[in-house]
């Protein structure tokens, strides 16, 4: 299964502009958990308050009312805490890419 596996992923064509359209496809959803996350660890908000601050807005996102970073930096709860150019850095790949290197040269 390993060889079969090395076979597909050297032969594995990626688009890095394909990926960040279909990631951007979700409206900044992908980015929820980071943004949860954050609003706990870093600024102190209650879990309770952070999730339904959270899924208020990813569900607004989800019916098409709006990109889930404007949403956020427009909820009271959350613009009184981070302001919009933090938030924004929350909804960058590079923290989620961050060891791809370093997983894959496990494999070589």
């Amino acid at each position: 299964m390993l060889k079969t596996l090395g076979r597909v992923v050297r032969g594995l064509d990626v688009s890095p502009q394909r990926l960040q359209e279909n990631l951007e496809l979700t409206g900044g959803l992908v980015y929820s958990q980071r943004v949860l996350l954050q609003l706990v660890e870093k600024f102190n908000m209650r879990r309770e308050d952070a999730y339904l601050a959270v899924q208020r807005n990813a569900m607004k996102t989800w019916n098409g009312e709006g990109h889930f970073l404007d949403l956020l930096a427009g909820d009271e709860l959350i613009k009184g805490r981070i302001d919009r150019t933090e938030l924004a850095q929350l909804f960058t790949n590079e923290y989620y890419f961050r060891f791809v290197d370093e997983i894959f040269a496990r494999f070589e």
